[in-house]
């Protein structure tokens, strides 16, 4: 499951999602700036993939602890068609997308 902000341009991801992408009609394409991944247990993962089922990201916490981990892109973001979350073992992740 994910949650839209449309003032912060985040999504919050919780759970196996559809399409990432804003609120615009028909979008699929994600422009992601970054990704925080924090978990509840270490060693925890998350997926993304694209629409193609290839994985896109691949966030894991360490193993001795459930510190955040996350991937960032700079100013001008990464582009994904189709982003999805495919998986995620427990936790939040923060999409900043742009």
């Amino acid at each position: 499951m994910g949650t839209w902000n449309k003032t912060t341009s985040l999504w919050e991801v919780t759970a196996n999602t559809d399409i990432l992408a804003t609120d615009a009609p028909g979008l699929t394409t994600a422009w992601v700036h970054k990704i925080v991944y924090v978990p509840t247990t270490k060693a925890h993962a998350i997926t993304f993939q694209d629409s193609a089922d290839a994985t896109a990201f691949y966030l894991k916490a360490g193993g001795t602890d459930e510190s955040p981990v996350h991937i960032d892109f700079g100013d001008k973001g990464r582009r994904i068609e189709g982003l999805k979350c495919s998986a995620i073992s427990s936790g939040t992740a923060y999409v900043y997308m742009k």
